[in-house]
């Protein structure tokens, strides 16, 4: 294991110490900061509601984590790559730094919240081309050259029915519950779109696709339809549930541990495929790699603020619902970039 490597596990290890701070600092905070209310700063100004507290915590420590990993993008850009000890730093920097958020007035928390729900949506078209490179993976080692084992492919084929009959019946779940006009068409659109893309990815004129990836595809289309419909102001205000909030840290932790190991971001970190992880000449952190990979785990920091936090706004759902088409866009153009390509040499 490189130093390359080693400081993309460090950025990881940062990114859930970050949003396991951010859990436990939101948890009933009005017992633990009363002694501070006396000063009438910061979170205090929540007074009894609870829900404020709760979301105000989270824009801190949130916030923290944010400011860290673009600094250390920013570094990257400018030349200046940290290896995995002189990122270690930074668990202490986020913690330290959220302190210092509690005297900052909640406007200015206010403002991150509406930021995030909107700038997030970065995340989750990373989190779609992960997820795609992911899908492809998988498949090329268990259906690729050598016929691979009939047991792996029948687990493959069973677990992609598995996401599909999920995607189906979520989708009915919130075609039903949000009504057509609510929220509803989005979700009938998605599930339709993702579907098509499926079909197409099945036959023999698409060689790029398959069946695993595209139903994680469209499984993973429809959460966005949810995630999108939570933000839309119509449903005010709209508590998601906790299990929801779980699905989504998982689905954010198995992407980012993907983005570690894969080449689904063009990092140049190796061929995933032939399972060889290359690092830069003479030792050293690869610039580029630790550049992409601070970016990303800064735009993850947006997306668990709105996971543990959500905010309702206009702007939120519109660049939600862009994220979702854009996300299936962008897979639609993995599946038949290689035939209209084909004439450049792709």
């Amino acid at each position: 294991m490189g130093p390359t490597t080693v400081a993309r596990i460090v950025l990881f290890s940062l990114q859930v110490f970050t949003t396991v701070l951010a859990l436990l600092s939101s948890t009933q905070p009005w017992s633990w900061l009363g002694w501070l209310c006396a000063t009438g700063v910061g979170p205090c100004n929540c007074d009894t509601d609870h829900l404020c507290w709760t979301n105000q915590m989270v824009y801190r420590v949130e916030l923290a984590g944010f400011v860290v990993f673009s600094l250390y993008a920013a570094l990257a850009v400018g030349g200046c790559v940290l290896g995995a000890q002189e990122s270690i730093p930074g668990f202490l920097v986020v913690p330290v730094l959220s302190m210092f958020f509690i005297l900052v007035p909640n406007s200015i928390f206010e403002y991150y919240g509406s930021f995030s729900v909107a700038a997030s949506v970065v995340f989750l078209i990373v989190q779609t081309v992960l997820m795609v490179d992911f899908g492809m993976v998988c498949n090329d080692r268990i259906f690729g050259t050598g016929g691979g084992d009939r047991t792996a492919k029948i687990v493959l084929v069973s677990i992609s029915s598995v996401f599909l009959l999920g995607a189906l019946a979520l989708a009915i779940c919130l075609f039903l519950g949000w009504g057509f006009f609510e929220g509803g068409w989005l979700v009938a659109l998605s599930l339709f779109l993702s579907l098509a893309l499926l079909v197409c990815s099945i036959t023999d004129w698409c060689e790029q696709g398959n069946l695993f990836c595209s139903s994680l595809v469209t499984a993973y289309s429809v959460w966005l339809a949810y995630e999108a419909l939570i933000t839309q102001t119509s449903r005010d205000p709209y508590s998601s549930p906790d299990f929801a909030k779980w699905v989504g840290l998982i689905i954010a932790s198995i992407t980012l541990v993907a983005s570690m190991f894969g080449s689904g971001l063009g990092v140049g970190v190796g061929d995933a495929r032939e399972g060889i992880l290359e690092e830069s000449s003479g030792g050293d952190v690869n610039k580029k790699v630790f550049g992409i990979q601070a970016s990303v785990h800064a735009f993850a920091t947006l997306y668990v603020t709105t996971v543990l936090a959500p905010t309702q706004s206009t702007v939120g759902f519109v660049f939600h619902v862009l994220g979702l088409f854009g996300s299936l866009l962008i897979y639609g153009w993995i599946l038949i970039a290689p035939k209209v390509l084909s004439n450049r040499g792709f």
